[in-house]
């Protein structure tokens, strides 16, 4: 009897459980046709699906993976993420998507993107033929994939990757190095408590080292004459009856910032604050009588303007004026810097270079000193250094 009443449950626990099976493929049954009704114009079901619907339906895509060989993306928009499958060559091969809120699977066209715009166009299961690996990748002509690496330094940035644009009144570099070769003479007069000495012309040669960016510069600038003196004069408190031999050693720093005062597409001028500061030793010597040194440190705020002028594509006129004058200690002194050039731009419209320019120019630069104003060994004089040179210059 208890071996009938054991075999009867077990009948009816084997047919429970194939009821169940036919229940939870009916299911899926049911929500595979509603997916597909939606995809062809039809309304979006609601229904969730079932847990054992689901994990069937996972397993389905696993097998659909594995039939085909290939690569698999996950997109996002703003309502739902969506899975691509690649086969080898590319081609999308399976795709679905899923709502972000309720985790109902949607179809891929309606999943939230406007239409027309790239990510829905090519995300759209009907345009699959147009679709693009998503994410860093894109595919060579060889058919791999490799990584798509956009431009991290775009133009017109303070990088070294440059382009050079058309417009002359933007500055697309970092800074500039400029180094110069001056041929200047010196002329003017020196004196003391009498007399005037005149500085016959002394020709020498010197170099300028220069830095700028669009907004600061500086150089640096030394100077050394020696020049015969006419007339009788006092220089430092020593009397020179017939003349003499002057000497100099002038080294100048210079230092300024700018901000733009006019800029149209062909020209533009900047005001210059700066400073410079004067390191300054002057003598006099006639045979065994010197009037020992005169040494003059100043530092001295500097205004001035600098501007350009485009001639041609490549050449463009440039120049600046700037006008510095200070005091310290009983003494002053005070610098009248210019200059004019016609600049040749070599074409660099190139990547990962340098701008190269080269100048021809005209450049004028006027020192006055004096020390011990009202003492018996004072000591002045202006000083003219005037002459061609050649620059070059390299814009990084």
């Amino acid at each position: 009897m208890n071996r009938l009443v054991i075999a009867g449950f077990t009948a009816i626990a084997f047919l429970l459980g194939e009821v169940s099976v036919l229940r939870a493929e009916a299911d899926y049954s049911e929500s595979s046709a509603s997916t597909e009704s939606s995809g062809s114009g039809g309304k979006l079901s609601k229904k969730r699906p079932s847990g054992k619907s689901k994990r069937r339906a996972r397993a389905e895509v696993r097998g659909d993976e594995e039939d085909s060989g290939s690569r698999k993306v996950w997109t996002e928009n703003s309502t739902a993420r969506i899975k691509t499958i690649y086969d080898e060559q590319g081609n999308v091969v399976y795709q679905k998507a899923w709502d972000k809120k309720t985790g109902n699977e949607v179809p891929v066209g309606e999943s939230g993107e406007e239409p027309g715009s790239e990510v829905a166009r090519d995300l759209r299961l009907g345009d699959a033929s147009e679709a693009r690996p998503y994410g860093r990748l894109r595919r060579e002509e060889d058919g791999d994939y490799g990584e798509r690496r956009s431009n991290p330094r775009p133009q017109y940035k303070n990088h070294n990757l440059h382009h050079y644009g058309p417009d002359p009144t933007r500055h697309p570099y970092e800074f500039s190095l400029g180094f110069t070769f001056w041929s200047q003479y010196l002329s003017g007069w020196i004196q003391g408590t009498g007399g005037k000495g005149t500085l016959d012309k002394d020709w020498r040669s010197t170099f300028q080292a220069e830095f700028h960016n669009s907004r600061v510069g500086y150089s640096y600038l030394n100077l050394t004459h020696s020049s015969a003196v006419t007339g009788g004069f006092t220089f430092n408190g020593i009397t020179f009856a017939s003349g003499g031999i002057y000497s100099e050693d002038i080294t100048i720093f210079d230092g300024f910032f700018r901000w733009p005062l006019y800029h149209s597409q062909d020209s533009w001028m900047d005001w210059l604050l700066g400073a410079k500061v004067l390191l300054a030793d002057a003598k006099v010597a006639a045979g065994s009588i010197t009037s020992g040194s005169v040494k003059t440190t100043v530092p001295l705020p500097e205004l001035g303007l600098i501007a350009r002028h485009n001639l041609l594509d490549n050449i463009h006129l440039r120049g600046f004026a700037k006008l510095a004058y200070g005091a310290l200690s009983g003494k002053s002194a005070g610098v009248i810097d210019a200059e004019l050039e016609a600049v040749y731009t070599f074409p660099g419209d190139h990547e990962y270079a340098f701008l190269n320019q080269f100048s021809l120019g005209l450049k004028y630069t006027n020192i006055t000193f004096e020390a011990n104003k009202d003492g018996t060994n004072a000591a002045k004089g202006s000083l003219d250094h005037i002459g061609p040179y050649v620059k070059y210059s390299c814009h990084f």
